[in-house]
């Protein structure tokens, strides 16, 4: 179970708790919660279930759980938005030269309807 324990571990850091936070969560002690993530402690079925309830997941993901891959992902995604950035700033470019396009016709316009 030490895979178990270190996601636990890893997804209490990821939140920003503290043992204390996850501990209180769970209506146990600091001591008790610790010795889960250190292994030393088995973890029942409803204690998974509980821990799993916490982190809003299913006792299976928490089993499950890959903290390469989401580190992966958080990586892609973290590319992923740049490049949204990126295309936004572009997009926001061009409507501003349609909006300059637009009035340069209707000025275009009046002067020629000025003229007949």
């Amino acid at each position: 179970m030490e895979g178990l324990s270190k996601n636990i571990r890893f997804l209490r850091h990821r939140r920003g708790w503290s043992q204390g936070d996850f501990a209180s969560q769970l209506g146990i002690s600091v001591p008790a919660f610790s010795k889960i993530e250190l292994g030393v402690t088995d973890i029942t079925l409803s204690r998974l279930q509980q821990i799993a309830k916490v982190l809003d997941m299913t006792p299976m993901e928490l089993l499950y759980y890959n903290q390469v891959t989401e580190e992966k992902d958080t990586d892609k995604l973290d590319t992923a938005n740049e490049a949204i950035k990126l295309h936004v700033s572009e997009i926001l470019d061009l409507q501003k030269q349609v909006i300059v396009l637009h009035e340069e016709i209707r000025r275009l316009n009046k002067v020629v309807n000025s003229k007949i």
